[in-house]
């Protein structure tokens, strides 16, 4: 795997600006879920992040238990 220097200078090489950005996903966020969830605190959004994370571990759970009845 390339590292970014090589990736960079190979562009440079070939006459091309390297410019690495950051943008969202089209239509795969909602714009006034995530205004409301920027609006919140980071330990608030901690809170939030690790509260969803243990309803996915006790979901995963459900299925595997539901699969072992099946």
């Amino acid at each position: 795997m390339p590292t970014w220097e090589t990736v960079r200078s190979l562009l440079l090489a070939m006459g091309y600006a390297p410019d690495l950005e950051a943008r969202r996903l089209n239509g795969r966020w909602d714009a006034l879920h995530l205004a409301g969830l920027h609006a919140r605190a980071p330990a608030e959004r901690l809170a939030l992040a690790l509260s969803a994370n243990r309803l996915a571990g006790r979901l995963r759970e459900a299925g595997h238990v539901a699969q072992q009845r099946a």
